[in-house]
């Protein structure tokens, strides 16, 4: 195996489903730059395939898509990972959505990316943890803030964009 083979097969993978076009590119882009491997999809039933066809540390999702929600994909990635818990962050403009799944991390729009690359750093190295569940791995992250939604205050950041 050659040294860069080698070195991508050390990086995180991680699976961004999300239907806008630039959105999902912006968020490629960005986990790119900062090192990770990046598999992307614009619904929730092609995001389900591709992870029965590959190991992901993370999955990042819009709760909005065509078709299934983001919160089904979520549900069926824990039903198909047989008992291995998959590190998810759900994207949306409304954390009270219905069907979100209480030990998801949801992040709401407009996206602060400084935010969101701190917390999946985060995630990514308590998955590295012995496990841990529901609130109580959120809150071993985030222990001042609420259960499970990331939502700004204050003045709008230059890193933020909404989809």
């Amino acid at each position: 195996m050659n040294d860069e083979r080698r070195h991508d097969h050390d990086r995180p993978r991680i699976l961004v489903v999300e239907d806008s076009d630039d959105f999902r590119l912006l968020l490629e882009t960005t986990l790119r730059d900062e090192g990770y491997i990046v598999d992307a999809v614009s619904c929730a039933e092609d995001g389900v395939r591709m992870l029965g066809s590959r190991h992901y540390r993370l999955v990042l999702c819009d709760y909005s898509l065509p078709g299934h929600s983001g919160a089904w994909l979520l549900t069926r990635a824990q039903l198909r990972s047989a008992g291995e818990k998959i590190p998810a962050v759900l994207i949306t403009g409304d954390p009270d959505a219905p069907g979100i799944p209480d030990d998801i991390d949801v992040v709401a729009k407009p996206v602060d990316f400084d935010r969101l690359l701190s917390d999946i750093q985060g995630i990514l190295a308590d998955a590295d943890e012995p496990v841990r569940t529901g609130a109580a791995m959120w809150q071993h992250r985030h222990p001042y803030e609420g259960p499970h939604t990331h939502q700004q205050s204050g003045p709008e950041p230059s890193s933020s964009i909404a989809s």
